[in-house]
């Protein structure tokens, strides 16, 4: 089959989840590429694809362009050109044209509203909560929905559940390169941004704006990870790089109040008490080998996701 992926460039867990897909669906036999689409204009409207998309893709061919002239940190440090500096993900390809032919399947996230590309043939993928809540206009009731998980789901637009998640890790980027001693802290805060307890000043770095090579290099500099988001993957990605990564809970919230997020947050502490850090440095090594038992797992589950793509949109089920 043929495939492409509609994603933002990878500069979060969303993204990398997406092009996740893409590599996988290529590994199992499968013509799949990503599309880099925005999900509002200039102006902060919902894109209208051909008044806003030929302006979006000149925009972007700019903004490569411009990466490539401008010095390493002038670029880290303009927000609307950062995530151009992030390298691309070996194993996928980029296409060019907004457009779809009616055999191919375009998956798009929860964040685009409408069909962009035009494609006849539709996958919703809600990998968080999607922003159209009450609209009957951004998804049709003929597209194929799946949930990252759960919590994410909208049953008005997907009421069995359906249900597919991928996690699938670099290890050969996301590894202990640093055995010596250790010192100072970064930090994560992502989805934590609004936290009441978020302090105003920090004493380390954020990484949630780094590309990945410069996140793991953090990593593996500093003895503490402290995040405030409490759901990122990538506090595991710290106890990877072996980092100590801590948790800090939303206040007046317990470990049992998120449920079975912690069951096997193996290699991270959930808060600052001794017995929680030695358990971080304990089960280092579980975390390890965790995520290549995920990895495995994800190629069986992006298989049981194109098979079921093969059987709603052409009546079978003999994908790969």
């Amino acid at each position: 089959m043929k495939f492409v992926i509609v994603t933002p460039r990878q500069d979060s867990g969303g993204p990398l989840v997406l092009h996740a897909l893409c590599k996988e669906l290529e590994e199992l036999g499968h013509e799949a590429q990503v599309f880099y689409a925005p999900r509002y204009d200039f102006a902060g409207h919902e894109v209208r694809y051909w008044l806003d998309m030929p302006v979006f893709l000149l925009y972007d061919f700019f903004c490569m362009a411009l990466v490539r002239l401008l010095p390493v940190p002038r670029v880290k440090n303009a927000p609307a050109l950062r995530m151009y500096a992030y390298p691309q993900i070996k194993g996928c390809r980029r296409r060019l044209w907004p457009f779809a032919d009616k055999e191919t399947v375009v998956v798009y996230p929860e964040v685009v509203s409408g069909n962009p590309l035009r494609a006849k043939r539709v996958v919703r993928w809600f990998l968080y909560f999607h922003p159209f809540s009450g609209r009957d206009d951004v998804f049709k009731k003929e597209d194929l929905f799946f949930s990252y998980q759960d919590t994410y789901n909208d049953p008005a637009w997907n009421p069995v559940c359906r249900t597919f998640k991928i996690q699938r890790y670099d290890l050969d980027l996301y590894k202990q390169t640093n055995f010596a001693e250790r010192t100072g802290t970064c930090y994560i805060i992502r989805k934590g941004k609004d936290r009441p307890d978020l302090p105003k000043e920090l004493d380390g770095i954020v990484v949630d704006d780094l590309p990945e090579p410069e996140k793991v290099k953090v990593f593996n500099q500093c003895k503490y990870c402290v995040s405030y988001d409490m759901y990122t993957a990538y506090m595991q990605i710290a106890a990877l790089c072996g980092c100590i990564p801590v948790a800090v809970p939303e206040p007046g919230r317990k470990k049992e109040d998120y449920g079975s997020e912690y069951k096997d947050r193996y290699g991270v502490a959930f808060g600052t008490d001794e017995a929680e850090i030695e358990y971080a440095v304990r089960t280092r090594g579980l975390a390890v080998e965790k995520y290549r038992r995920m990895n495995r797992e994800a190629r069986e589950s992006v298989r049981r996701f194109a098979q079921e793509c093969q059987s709603y949109f052409f009546g079978d089920a003999e994908g790969k």
